[in-house]
């Protein structure tokens, strides 16, 4: 990292896990101990209120209520974020799991994470039986690879259910339901159902 980026990348740690010191910002942005402190006048100069707290238990805080500019995650921290908001999904045991997705909320509203980025998460916590969970990894794959999935729908006004192929776009979970957004091949439109069986 050249030095500007080093400069901003101890501002968010310090917006994102309060007072560190010396040590901790040195080790996190793998440089010498004695560089934090010209991060730090440089900081200040830029307009930012870092404020070094002396003492044993002292360290650096930025003493300020803003929020810093957003920034533009790497492709291997999207796919963090994707891989760990799928793991926190599986864990029913996981009490403050509703507070998580609101935080989810909140990083995607606020970060350059798009759509198409396949970061599909839930608005509140519900339980997933293991048939509803398969298909909703199953489309998925389906997206990240390009590929079409084989659908078995049937509205209310046919007798039997009609199979047709989609180009799978996005999983949208709201209000309790999941809906696949897509291409329908026998349509030739764009597709919106809920509740379909996937093959």
């Amino acid at each position: 990292m050249n030095r500007t980026n080093l400069c901003i990348r101890m501002l968010q740690l310090l917006k994102a896990r309060g007072k560190m010191n010396t040590a901790q910002l040195a080790s996190e942005l793998e440089v010498n101990p004695r560089n934090i402190r010209e991060f730090k006048k440089e900081l200040v100069l830029a307009g930012y209120n870092v404020e070094e707290v002396k003492g044993r238990y002292g360290g650096y805080i930025l003493n300020d209520q803003y929020d810093l500019p957003v920034t533009i995650f790497s492709d291997e921290q999207k796919d963090a974020l994707v891989q760990s908001y799928k793991f926190m999904r599986t864990q029913k045991d996981f009490k403050p799991l509703s507070l998580y997705c609101d935080a989810m909320d909140k990083i995607i509203a606020t970060s350059k994470i798009s759509s198409n980025d396949s970061l599909h998460y839930m608005s509140n916590s519900i339980k997933l039986d293991q048939k509803t969970s398969t298909m909703i990894d199953k489309t998925q794959q389906a997206i990240n690879l390009g590929l079409c999935v084989l659908l078995s729908y049937q509205s209310l006004q046919d007798e039997t259910p009609k199979e047709f192929e989609v180009e799978p776009y996005e999983i949208i979970h709201y209000h309790k339901s999941y809906y696949l957004i897509g291409f329908s091949l026998l349509r030739k439109d764009t597709f919106n159902k809920t509740g379909y069986r996937h093959h």
